[in-house]
């Protein structure tokens, strides 16, 4: 008996989940350096807003924008996980409209607060 298209997506998602690949931060090491060089080349700066990300993630993440002068760093600063208020739907977790209103506040905040806006 075949699944339908609907039964097979959560497998899909647990079994991209699980993936050692994913779970190993190294694979966006590459694309960091690759922005590294075009913010040189340009003269710009990257603020790397992490939201629901893994400690080790956030860890990495925090580690290279340390190590390059034009990157920046900010987690998000309230708890968004178990509280129905920030999530769209119980069967739906992509964030509700005052969690993307918190998300765009913390990141203006943090534009203004790294002086990243540049007249």
């Amino acid at each position: 008996m075949s699944m339908t298209p609907a039964e097979e997506r959560p497998m899909k998602y647990e079994t991209l989940r699980n993936n050692k690949t994913f779970k190993n931060i190294e694979f966006v090491k590459q694309p960091l350096e690759e922005l590294k060089k075009i913010t040189g080349d340009y003269n710009f700066n990257v603020l790397i807003y992490s939201f629901g990300a893994e400690e080790y993630q956030n860890e990495f993440l925090k580690k290279f924008a340390d190590s390059n002068p034009d990157f920046y760093f900010q987690t998000v600063s309230f708890d968004q996980t178990g509280d129905r208020k920030f999530i769209l739907h119980p069967l739906d977790n992509h964030p509700s409209a005052l969690a993307n209103e918190k998300y765009a506040q913390e990141i203006y905040d943090a534009i203004v607060n790294y002086n990243l806006l540049q007249t």
